[in-house]
């Protein structure tokens, strides 16, 4: 009788084993006992004498802080046109960049701007120095007749001035005695943009979206006073 229990006894990992399987990412196995003697004497494999024990589950990784934003600063900036910019304070642009004048701006400086409303979403968190804010009227064209008078069969339907193909989700038209033909841009509500193309009509911090779609281009319609940071 007594071996008949310890028999049971020792089947009974046996018959948990499936269950102890389902949980291997969770817990780990350690041996309870290793006499090979009383393995053997009761014919009960050795990886079968298991038991668990909980892991700590591993610790959540921290989201890496936003990086700073650069401004660099232009002809006629102050720290008040540039804190009302931005939406901070002169007080806090002058402490963030140890300013002791005011006064004392140099063109070309960078200044980190304090504000963490102001951190632009760029993509691979990258950092860029912003060299310019615009604040522009938004259009949209397509590369079909109605905007740019060459159709498919032209062969230089949908090249650029920066001699690109067009592309909606990063072309866009700009006046480049504004905004040099190939800097990157940052537009509110539309996200980045590569200024590669020119038109009649873009003039000033006026600025053409590219889209492939004319349904879309037209029923983007006009957006004014849109906020537009020219980046290094």
């Amino acid at each position: 009788m007594f071996r008949k229990c310890l028999s049971i006894l020792l089947l009974l990992p046996v018959m948990l084993l499936p269950n102890l399987a389902l949980t291997a990412n969770v817990y780990a196995y350690h041996v309870l006992d290793d006499s090979s003697d009383l393995l053997e004497a009761y014919s009960v494999p050795y990886f079968y004498a298991l038991a668990y024990e909980p892991q700590d589950e591993p610790a959540a990784k921290e989201a890496a802080a936003p990086e700073p934003l650069l401004y660099q600063v232009n002809s006629g900036d102050t720290l008040y046109k540039i804190a009302s910019v931005f939406g901070t304070t002169v007080a806090s642009l002058m402490a963030e960049n140890n300013i002791t004048d005011p006064r004392l701006l140099s063109i070309g400086q960078k200044l980190q701007i304090p504000s963490t409303e102001s951190v632009l979403p760029l993509p691979n968190g990258q950092q860029k120095v912003i060299k310019q804010v615009l604040s522009s009227t938004l259009t949209a064209y397509t590369a079909g007749k109605e905007s740019t008078g060459k159709g498919p069969s032209s062969a230089a339907y949908g090249i650029t001035y920066s001699g690109s193909k067009a592309e909606e989700g990063r072309t866009i038209a700009v006046d480049p005695t504004v905004i040099p033909i190939g800097s990157m841009v940052f537009i509110d509500g539309i996200g980045i943009r590569t200024a590669e193309d020119t038109g009649s009509a873009v003039r000033g911090a006026r600025i053409d979206v590219f889209m492939d779609d004319l349904n879309q281009a037209v029923n983007f319609g006009v957006k004014k006073n849109v906020k537009v940071y020219v980046l290094s």
